[in-house]
């Protein structure tokens, strides 16, 4: 072999482990954006499942806030009413009792009769419940 031959053998050698050189890193630049882009999607699944758990949870919150609130009006609105019931039955005793003692300081044989009546009422219910 002469030296033009043994130098285009070289260069042909050359030039073939360039193009593998070359194509290897081909292969290992599409083989990384391979794994960048398989990594930058899990990183991008993952956030968005967060935050799909963030307003999940935060839309939980605002629902259960909302159930709280609901739920206090009401019971406010319950305490309001039972105050004014017990407003009027108070007023209606006390108009009672007026009514009454006005009757039995106006006729006390009337009130005489009145503690008769109520005590014949009471005695049997009482009295099933003695023990001789």
């Amino acid at each position: 072999m002469d030296s033009t031959e043994q130098s285009n053998t070289i260069n042909q050698m050359t030039n073939f482990i360039v193009q593998e050189a070359q194509e290897k890193a081909t292969d290992i630049r599409d083989k990384a954006k391979q794994e960048i882009n398989i990594e930058n999607e899990k990183t991008i699944t993952a956030a968005r499942e967060k935050i799909r758990n963030e307003y999940k949870n935060k839309k939980d919150q605002y629902e259960i806030q909302k159930r709280i609130e609901k739920s206090a009006k009401q019971n406010k609105l319950r305490i309001k009413k039972m105050a004014e019931r017990n407003k009027y039955v108070e007023e209606s005793i006390e108009l009672a009792k007026e009514a009454i003692l006005k009757k039995f300081q106006e006729d006390r044989n009337g009130y005489k009769k009145f503690l008769e009546e109520s005590i014949i009422q009471v005695l049997p219910s009482h009295s099933a419940h003695l023990n001789y």
